[in-house]
């Protein structure tokens, strides 16, 4: 991707959701989300930044989300 990315979730009930980013070294860049959020439809949009607020390096990344029900991680790769 580039510049950004979006991650879609359908939640089935209000729960706690977390959504944080690593690097390839398992190092954790951002949190993306870290709360409870409501039934329905989630999306959350990483802009290829760190918590800091700047830009991070082209490579592989490691994003993972964690709800009681699920934990899921995805790789994406984003690229200047």
């Amino acid at each position: 991707f580039n510049p950004s990315t979006e991650l879609r979730l359908d939640l089935p009930e209000k729960t706690y959701v977390s959504i944080l980013l690593y690097d390839i070294t398992g190092r954790e860049i951002m949190s993306l989300m870290n709360g409870e959020q409501p039934a329905g439809f989630l999306t959350v949009q990483w802009n290829g930044k760190n918590q800091a607020g700047t830009e991070v390096a082209s490579g592989l990344y490691i994003i993972r989300t964690i709800t009681p029900a699920l934990v899921k991680s995805q790789k994406v790769m984003l690229v200047h």
